[in-house]
């Protein structure tokens, strides 16, 4: 039995790129708070003043509050880290109002056009070239079509990446800081996000793509809906979000990784610390609770934004094949 659904036959590329583009606006927008409340969770960029020994997270550096002296951030460290998801939305909706959890939508929506169209794109013609042109087992070919089209997409969009993860975990970052690292590290600077990314998001891919693919032709033969009915797209939903959803659990502590090193473009000091030294330093700070920060919140915004996108996407294609 075939593991990969196909609710439509082959897409013209014209056709891929208007409902990738499309789609990814769509959860691009709804999901960005989310988003925001992820990073500022994760955030883990502390300075050590060696006279005083005060801890001073980057998020209240950029306040000039020391941590010693402002109650209010004290449980960003060790066992006292935020109590709950909803103690860093009062945070931060008290800090810019409601407009804070937006802060990013420009570059977040300039990088989902050419991130989802050309991952999305790469996946569906790897996906197609795969199953019928190679000795590949069928259910196989999601996670090599999904690993093989991420990995070229993550590759393109890690500088806007990197801006944008920077620009949510601080309310002072600007592009100054980027071309500070520039004109001290380098072009190359602009993609120190790009291997944790690839660590996040090949297992990430391989998951999803491998789950939704397979949950969808199961739930297709249980319901038996007719391909292209509103049947078949709750399916489709369905899939998106548990899947999408459980992929984001399990890879969370490779999320929090890639935020980290990202956000140390911020502090000098720190910049060039490896993966190896990042995680050591996250687990002695915070301990194995520390790599699973930010789960809520990715998971709300990751179940959601595959649901979203991935029916928005054959919606679309499904109006063109109409």
């Amino acid at each position: 039995m075939a593991v990969i659904a196909n609710a439509y036959p082959e897409p013209k590329l014209h056709h891929l790129l208007i409902a990738s583009s499309f789609g990814g606006i769509c959860s691009g927008f709804i999901t960005l708070p989310f988003d925001v409340l992820k990073v500022r969770l994760q955030s883990y960029s502390i300075d050590i003043n060696t006279s005083s020994q005060n801890f001073c997270n980057r998020y209240v550096q950029s306040l000039c509050v020391c941590v010693d002296t402002c109650d209010i951030y004290r449980p960003v460290f060790g066992k006292n880290q935020f109590s709950s998801t909803y103690s860093m939305f009062k945070i931060i909706l008290k800090e810019t109002g409601p407009k804070g959890f937006w802060r990013g939508l420009t570059p977040t929506l300039i990088q989902s056009i050419p991130q989802v169209t050309t991952y999305y794109t790469l996946y569906q013609k790897f996906k197609h070239y795969f199953t019928y042109n190679s000795n590949i087992s069928s259910s196989l070919v999601p996670a090599i079509a999904g690993v093989g089209s991420r990995t070229i997409t993550c590759f393109m969009v890690a500088p806007l990446e990197l801006f944008r993860t920077n620009l949510q975990s601080s309310p002072t970052f600007s592009f100054r800081n980027i071309y500070s690292s520039i004109k001290v590290n380098g072009y190359f600077s602009l993609w120190r996000g790009f291997s944790p990314m690839l660590v996040r998001d090949m297992p990430f891919t391989a998951i999803y793509w491998s789950g939704f693919e397979l949950m969808k032709v199961q739930l297709q033969l249980l319901f038996a809906p007719q391909p292209r009915t509103i049947g078949d797209l709750y399916i489709t939903f369905i899939s998106g979000w548990v899947c999408g959803s459980v992929a984001a659990a399990l890879t969370t502590p490779c999320d929090v990784l890639k935020t980290n090193i990202e956000v140390s473009l911020q502090d000098q000091k720190i910049m060039n610390r490896t993966i190896y030294k990042t995680i050591l330093d996250i687990h002695s700070e915070f301990g194995i609770g520390g790599f699973f920060k930010g789960l809520i919140p990715r998971c709300a915004k990751i179940g959601p934004a595959c649901a979203i996108m991935i029916v928005t996407f054959e919606l679309v294609i499904n109006l063109f094949n109409q």
